[in-house]
């Protein structure tokens, strides 16, 4: 069998370097064997992305990577000749100002294509960063293109993922300009679900690869912010959070929330309903802030 691997090698910064990287003299990184890999075929990975209809599956074998949190699978300026599949675990793609600070670009998992931003200029713009241990397909972009050729369903896959990454790019513009902070939260959330769910994992418990700094910098908000956010939506029933482990409690609630009342408007709210109420059934004493549906109306409102 042929096998193909890629010259690419992970930048890492001296102290950085493990068993698979030599670091030199002067800090750059040279690339050795490296024992923690191993390969996948051309029908290993049609089944990982849902092509079918290829009658003759290559036998070349494109190498498998496996990556430990917090290491880069390539970075800022690098050369790019080669293109990546999430095989497993969770990755985030940044890009870095002149001091440093990151500016998260999106949140690949199992199946997703990172590092097709490199062909514009020839390197890659951004950096790739494990948020877990994960591993990653490593496919020479010539022999992308050479497969697309040959078969019609990849050439197929390729252009959808990249019809993908624009119309994701676009949502998360519209997502910024037009929502508040409460409503992106809850929209990135439901884009983590479908997302999972797709993947065959649970819609509405799962566990959050990343960060709050880091849907921070993804959703355009500070990390108090993306706190607050949460909490809120805790409070009004929509989600449980506990550190890192989410439960959707109210898919439909999440999806068409524009804003929650903050406690002046909700009081005032609950005020009025409750007036409401009294006027239409004298008995009944029921608490309509806690109610889920009253909250549910007033948040869409917004």
């Amino acid at each position: 069998m042929n096998e193909i691997s890629s010259p690419i090698q992970l930048r890492k910064k001296p102290q950085d370097v493990d068993g698979g990287f030599n670091a030199n003299v002067n800090g750059t990184v040279s690339h050795m064997p490296i024992p923690d890999c191993t390969r996948s075929s051309l029908a290993d990975i049609c089944l990982l992305l849902g092509i079918e209809d290829i009658d003759k599956p290559s036998d070349t074998l494109f190498l498998r990577r496996r990556v430990k949190a917090g290491q880069w699978i390539f970075s800022n300026g690098q050369k790019f000749d080669s293109v990546f599949i999430v095989y497993s675990g969770a990755i985030k793609t940044v890009l870095l100002d002149e001091v440093g600070n990151e500016q998260i670009l999106s949140f690949p998992l199992r199946g997703d294509l990172l590092g097709l931003d490199g062909l514009h200029e020839n390197c890659h713009p951004s950096q790739a960063v494990a948020l877990t241990d994960c591993e990653v397909i490593v496919i020479p972009f010539g022999a992308l293109i050479k497969l697309s050729h040959e078969h019609p369903s990849i050439a197929t896959w390729f252009y959808c993922a990249m019809s993908r990454a624009l119309a994701h790019e676009h949502a998360l513009m519209g997502m910024l300009s037009t929502l508040c902070s409460e409503a992106r939260v809850a929209r990135f959330l439901i884009s983590l679900s479908e997302r999972y769910k797709k993947l065959g994992g649970s819609a509405t418990h799962f566990s959050l690869p990343m960060t709050r700094q880091e849907i921070g910098s993804y959703l355009g908000m500070t990390f108090e912010t993306v706190s607050r956010a949460l909490s809120a939506l805790q409070e009004a029933q929509f989600i449980d959070i506990s550190r890192r482990e989410v439960i959707l409690k109210n898919l439909p609630g999440l999806l068409a929330l524009k804003k929650i009342p903050s406690a002046t408007t909700g009081r005032r709210l609950a005020s009025a309903a409750t007036a409401t109420l009294h006027a239409l059934e004298p008995c009944h004493n029921a608490p309509v802030r806690n109610e889920p549906a009253t909250w549910l109306s007033a948040a869409t409102q917004f």
